[in-house]
């Protein structure tokens, strides 16, 4: 089990928001602030999302994966420490057939705990980004990029890195 911090995202706001808070805080995933049910929408959902609805609202993509709530009674810091808590939480990701387990949100960033070391490996590291030059809605990321060129899969344009 891993810990990990998000960026929080309010699920009114839109996916061209999502994409710039993954690569402001350089994770390739967000946390959509649902009450009682919180999702982790990794990139590849925002991106996929960003392309076929471009002005959609990140509370609208459906996330790849289940993320539990753990409440306030279970911190992560309790979870890391406590080898009982850590195997009810186990226990109860397993039943849901979670990978993700929210246990902190602040303003600005969610805690949330992962079922194994590559979930938090593929989650952590800032994914780069191309914006299609000639249909900003086009966003992809560098394995998706037609070659040579970099060129943009929907219609062969130039792309360019998004920076915040």
């Amino acid at each position: 089990m891993y810990q990990i911090d998000l960026p929080l995202i309010a699920p009114d706001a839109s996916v061209a928001n999502a994409i710039q808070l993954m690569t402001k805080n350089a994770r390739s995933a967000v946390v959509v602030a649902l009450a009682g049910k919180p999702r982790v929408v990794d990139v590849d959902m925002v991106l996929h999302a960003h392309r076929i609805g471009g002005h959609l609202k990140i509370g609208r993509v459906a996330p790849r994966d289940v993320t539990i709530a753990l409440g306030a009674k279970l911190s992560a810091d309790k979870v890391m420490t406590d080898q009982k808590a850590q195997g009810m939480v186990l226990d109860r990701m397993d039943d849901a057939r979670a990978i993700y387990a929210l246990t902190a949100i602040g303003r600005r960033r969610a805690i949330i705990l992962t079922r194994h070391e590559g979930f938090a490996n593929m989650l952590l590291k800032a994914t780069m980004l191309y914006r299609c030059k000639a249909n900003g809605d086009h966003v992809w990321t560098a394995a998706e990029l037609w070659q040579p060129g970099n060129k943009c899969r929907s219609d062969l344009s130039a792309t360019e890195l998004v920076r915040v």
